[in-house]
């Protein structure tokens, strides 16, 4: 299902790039920042975009032309999707894992829990 039909938060998460996709549905349920942080929690098993402020030396910035464009954003990091895939014993290293998210009740932060994820067969998706 193309993105624009997709109206849930979701997240891809790459473990052969590194890569996470971010669905832009999930950057505007959280009032389309510029900048936002990442928290992951092992303990729930979860993942946490939430809005942040380019003073945060933690933030991370989302270019306008990525949505211009068309685009949903992407991180690439290797060593957080290998830790993100570490903390699910039963996924399978060389597949993706689209995740499904909830926002806040104030609209400023999308928790993904690994536990409601699918297994994603393909990028002709998300283009």
């Amino acid at each position: 299902m193309p993105w624009r039909y997709f109206k849930r938060s979701a997240i891809v998460l790459d473990n052969k790039t590194g890569r996470i996709r971010i669905y832009k549905y999930a950057i505007h349920s959280i009032g389309n920042p510029k900048y936002i942080v990442l928290i992951v929690s092992p303990h729930n098993q979860s993942i946490t975009i939430m809005r942040s402020e380019k003073s945060d030396p933690r933030a991370y910035y989302f270019k306008r032309t990525l949505f211009d464009n068309n685009r949903s954003p992407e991180i690439f990091s290797r060593p957080l999707v290998r830790s993100l895939f570490d903390m699910n014993e039963c996924w399978d290293k060389s597949q993706s894992y689209r995740v499904y998210g909830e926002t806040s009740p104030d609209g400023s932060a999308v928790t993904f829990n690994f536990t409601n994820c699918e297994l994603f067969l393909g990028e002709q998706e998300w283009q």
